[in-house]
């Protein structure tokens, strides 16, 4: 039985040639751009005297990354017949989100105040990429099993474009205050991706069978909650 006679998401299968140029494509795309429009700055030029971003923020770098990558990743098993690919889809986004999103992130920073120099690489931009990072994977939660490997990563190139305009146009335009980044991260993240999901799934893919969860991805679920919850200090603290 097929997904659509079954009542699922209809999954368009890009085999592994589509998906290897796309992102091969794309990961030229970022280093070009790396290459063209960043450098380091005095706090991570390998001349540099001066520690302090690095002793004030890099503990709290490592808890985040700890979240995206081991929080997420756990935390996208809730589904009962994609544990292992949501773990291999969370490494793959969240990977791909941290470079991109330090690129348009930095860029919509720059375009706002008119700077044109080039983007300061160091621990600060960072942690944006991985704010960037859990936007995307906030979204991925909502498409789970809907989207192939390739539509997820088309999804999170426009997403965080849209991402960091937004946040500009919040934070600097507007001024609002976002304390652990509910706005901006995790309300945009979810009705992105619910928005996502409502275009991919058919309307009788809510009573699908695979659309549910066993002991043991509940299981596992609890841990990535577990993780989330106990780093979210320092995520609140650099937000």
């Amino acid at each position: 039985m097929s997904a659509a006679e079954g009542g699922g998401p209809v999954q368009p299968h890009h085999g592994p040639k589509s998906f290897t140029l796309f992102f091969g494509m794309m990961q030229t795309i970022i280093i070009i751009l790396y290459c063209l429009t960043t450098s380091y700055d005095q706090h991570t030029d390998p001349k540099a005297t001066d520690n302090s971003q690095r002793s004030t923020y890099y503990g709290m770098y490592q808890d985040i990354h700890v979240m995206i990558f081991i929080g997420f990743g756990f935390l996208m098993t809730f589904l009962r017949s994609y544990g292992f690919s949501s773990l291999t889809l969370n490494f793959l986004v969240g990977i791909y989100s941290i470079e991109w999103g330090i690129l348009v992130v930095g860029f919509f920073a720059k375009a706002w105040e008119s700077d044109w120099s080039y983007l300061g690489l160091n621990i600060e931009m960072l942690i944006e990429g991985d704010f960037a990072a859990a936007t995307a994977l906030i979204s991925l939660g909502a498409v789970l099993g809907k989207t192939s490997a390739m539509q997820t990563l088309i999804m999170v190139t426009f997403e965080l474009i849209f991402y960091a305009l937004n946040f500009q146009i919040g934070v600097n335009g507007l001024g609002a205050a976002d304390i652990g980044a509910t706005m901006f991260i995790h309300t945009f993240g979810a009705y992105f991706g619910l928005a996502v999901s409502w275009v991919m799934s058919p309307k009788t893919s809510k009573d699908h069978k695979e659309n549910g969860s066993v002991y043991h991805s509940d299981m596992f679920s609890m841990v990535g909650t577990i993780f989330l919850w106990v780093f979210w200090p320092s995520f609140v603290s650099v937000s």
